[in-house]
């Protein structure tokens, strides 16, 4: 019986511990890559909604709901340094790792995710 790397994934991802009810907001630009890093927060259980605006929004977004966490994906290495961008729980320049988003947002949002080998893949975003 073969198995697909994806079908392995998804068994991995299921050793995660989560609440289903965590919230968070993901802000990029670049729509295929926003929803690909979406899906896989789905897959491990958090909710996800999805933004573009960059750092105008992040200040927005933490001025009337300071409560949801919000995530910056960005390909502009100065955007960390910019004043909005502390508004963030991260801002995280491309490329990144998956599992460097994934234990983020799990800190954020006051989780411990499992540090088993295996669980968090080392697969890079563009």
């Amino acid at each position: 019986m073969k198995v697909s790397l994806k079908e392995v994934k998804y068994e991995k991802m299921r050793l995660v511990r989560h609440p289903k009810d965590t919230l968070i907001l993901l802000v990029d630009d670049d729509s295929s890559l926003r929803e690909m890093v979406a899906l896989d927060l789905k897959r491990y259980g958090f909710q996800v909604q999805e933004a573009t605006g960059g750092l105008t929004l992040v200040t927005r977004v933490k001025e009337h709901n300071p409560s949801v966490p919000v995530f910056l994906m960005t390909g502009d290495p100065d955007a960390a340094l910019d004043e909005r961008a502390k508004a963030a729980e991260a801002v995280f320049e491309k490329p990144f790792k998956q599992k460097d988003l994934i234990r983020a947002v799990y800190k954020a949002c006051g989780l411990e995710a499992a540090e088993e080998e295996g669980d968090l893949t080392g697969v890079p975003f563009f």
